[in-house]
């Protein structure tokens, strides 16, 4: 029997069990019991601290294994006007699942965008990765009590021979802070953050991870930053969460490109440490974070050749900007954040 064909009848004959008592992710049905050496999550997921032993990799590959293995048992739309599921496992995580369409594949961007964050030096991007889902069992779950986003998933998601769907699964994170910084208003508050003679970190102690965000939004090509729900304080008050990121990697059109120049222009000072990597950032870099995701077979790239070639051209146009503000202001003025 092939993997997918076991995988397949494993969540079946959870979903059969669970999917009398359990439709929304929300609802007490949807957290099972588990035995008390299974921990409900790891790292950011609602979830006790994995054991001291285990490092942040750790942390993340469990993560990862839970979202990619453990079955569906609920689900409910996040919006009318999305795809985006919220989904309970029986591993006890909460989770989004975003199905690639039929019409798009956006759905890889997420996974993309959470592979090469740290060569990008973009903080709080929540873990994300591929897998498949059997389509009428999820919309299943969803038909008694979101008939419209059945139909809707019925309708759009890209399922394969099997009728299973493949997408973008990624961790939930139950404690942002608030948003802050929506639309135009937020972000010429952040601009002023920016500027050379804005506020030291210090008196503003979310300053250096917005630099950071400015400029790995701009690399990786993510124009869709400030349109609502995908910037949120975190729970420290110190950094922040990126959510929603299948708006990066596309080739950007005339006015996505004049709204990310303008952000780039507004920045005044940089992450010495975010600058360093991406000095020494390559596309066999970009493409090895990505090969374990692609290995699962569910798209045959996570990012097409000229993709990548966006991300080192968009990369070219930040040095050249940081090393413009060197020559003229020095060293010390720019790379203001470690």
């Amino acid at each position: 029997m092939k993997r997918w064909e076991t995988e397949f009848c494993a969540v079946l004959v959870v979903a059969l069990a669970a999917t009398a008592a359990c439709r929304s992710p929300d609802e007490p049905a949807c957290r099972p019991e588990k035995p008390a050496a299974e921990p409900a999550a790891a790292g950011r997921n609602e979830a006790p601290k994995s054991e001291p032993d285990a490092g942040a990799g750790e942390a993340v590959a469990a993560l990862v294994d839970r979202l990619t293995g453990s079955a569906v048992i609920g689900a409910r739309p996040i919006s009318k006007r999305s795809l985006s599921i919220k989904v309970a496992l029986a591993s006890g995580d909460r989770a989004v699942f975003k199905p690639l369409r039929r019409t798009n594949r956006t759905a890889r961007y997420e996974v993309a965008f959470s592979k090469v964050a740290k060569l990008v030096g973009a903080d709080g991007v929540p873990v994300s990765a591929l897998r498949r889902v059997p389509l009428a069992q999820l919309a299943g779950l969803l038909e008694v009590s979101y008939p419209e986003s059945a139909k809707a998933l019925r309708d759009e998601a890209l399922a394969d021979g099997a009728g299973l769907v493949g997408g973008a699964i990624i961790e939930w994170i139950a404690e942002l802070g608030p948003s802050r910084f929506e639309g135009e208003t937020g972000w010429k508050q952040l601009a002023g953050w920016l500027a050379a003679d804005g506020p030291s970190a210090g008196d503003e102690p979310t300053i250096a991870a917005v630099s950071r965000m400015v400029v790995a939004d701009y690399v990786a090509g993510n124009w869709d930053r400030f349109s609502g729900g995908n910037l949120f304080a975190d729970a420290s008050g110190r950094g922040l969460w990126l959510v929603d990121n299948n708006g990066a990697f596309g080739r950007w059109s005339d006015k996505q490109r004049a709204r990310m120049d303008g952000q780039l222009a507004a920045c005044g000072r940089f992450s010495a440490s975010q600058i360093a990597r991406l000095r020494t950032l390559t596309a066999g870099d970009v493409r090895a974070a990505l090969a374990d995701e692609e290995a699962r077979g569910i798209v045959e790239h996570l990012l097409t050749d000229e993709e990548v070639g966006l991300v080192l051209e968009r990369r070219d146009a930040v040095l050249r900007k940081v090393d413009a503000e060197v020559a003229a202001r020095g060293e010390a003025a720019v790379m203001a954040f470690p």
